[in-house]
């Protein structure tokens, strides 16, 4: 399973979360959790400038 697809699990059952959380949860930098993330606002995943992470409406 691709990274991004376990990302997007994640957040999409948690709702809301941030870059911090995510890397603690799957043990990566908190810079490539970030681009992986970037990756998924196409698909209704919004990042804002404070890290937060959240599915969008």
């Amino acid at each position: 399973m691709r990274l991004s697809h376990r990302f997007e699990q994640f957040i999409f059952s948690e709702g809301e979360t941030s870059v911090r959380e995510l890397a603690q949860t799957f043990g990566l930098p908190e810079g490539r959790c970030r681009e992986e993330i970037e990756g998924l606002v196409p698909f209704g995943v919004g990042l804002r400038a404070d890290g937060t992470v959240s599915v969008l409406d």
